[in-house]
């Protein structure tokens, strides 16, 4: 069962936000582009000769920032999902072996247990970097 976007914490809910923002303006931009190239070329009336004109137009840098630091948000997101696949099960592992006092099977839970965390806080050291880039970029993207 899904948890509900509330029962996230600050941090998460901030990341899903920045994914959230970031999948929009991949939307937006495709629109926009949509709608460049619906309205570049036409007819002036049905006894003039037909031209068609291209419009060429160039996605601010700005914009092409806080796309690709969006994607490294959402990669990073993967990352996340990769990380706790493999953590959840060694907490169930670790209520086992406490319940069972098997001392060794604790202390080599706990070390891998303690592996999973230093892979947390690099990849929340990775987020925080993408999302101030990201939160930087965006500004001048909607300026």
């Amino acid at each position: 069962m899904s948890k509900k976007f509330a029962e996230y914490s600050t941090d998460e809910q901030r990341n899903i936000k920045r994914v959230g923002i970031g999948v929009a303006m991949i939307a937006m931009l495709g629109v926009g582009i949509g709608v460049g190239a619906n309205s570049a070329g036409g007819e002036s009336d049905a006894s003039s000769q037909k031209v068609k004109t291209v419009t060429k137009t160039e996605t601010p840098k700005a914009c092409l920032t806080a796309l690709d630091q969006s994607r490294n948000i959402f990669s990073a997101t993967v990352d996340f999902t990769d990380i706790v696949a493999v953590y959840l099960p060694m907490i169930a592992e670790a209520g086992m072996a406490g319940l069972e006092q098997d001392i060794a099977q604790i202390e080599d839970i706990t070390e891998r247990i303690n592996d999973s965390n230093k892979d947390l806080e690099a990849l929340n050291v990775r987020v925080h970097k993408y999302g101030t880039a990201f939160d930087a970029a965006a500004v001048k993207c909607e300026s």
